[in-house]
């Protein structure tokens, strides 16, 4: 008997360039696929990106659509969060469709909300 191959989908933030998506999911893509494991990798943001708010919709608009895909893995690993700087809706959706999900929190990220400049950023801190 055959057992059916795991399938993984990796929310990273970054692209292969950016270091703490290298560091947290690219260095281990070999060893996964090694084990018969079946991985997928959707970035954020990618290289280049410079910061432009037009930019980073198509980007935001770009990883919705990502989950609509979602049902086709067995299991979803996330980057720190899905969307920066946006409250942890889509999150809860998908723990409310019953999404098996990682999320792979940087010790320090809350610190890139509570300090922020802009208050409303402060405000939507969960």
């Amino acid at each position: 008997m055959k057992l059916k191959k795991l399938k993984v989908l990796f929310l990273s933030r970054y692209d292969y360039f950016g270091p703490s998506s290298r560091y947290r999911i690219y260095q281990y893509l070999p060893y996964f696929e090694q084990s018969e494991i079946e991985c997928a990798v959707q970035s954020l943001l990618v290289q280049g990106y410079i910061g432009s708010k037009k930019f980073l919709l198509i980007l935001y608009w770009k990883r919705i659509v990502e989950l609509f895909k979602v049902n086709n893995f067995d299991i979803v690993f996330i980057e720190k969060e899905l969307f920066p700087f946006f409250p942890p809706l889509f999150e809860y959706i998908l723990k409310l469709m019953g999404i098996k999900y990682i999320v792979d929190y940087d010790d320090a990220i809350f610190h890139n909300y509570d300090l922020y400049l802009n208050f409303l950023v402060r405000l939507f801190v969960w």
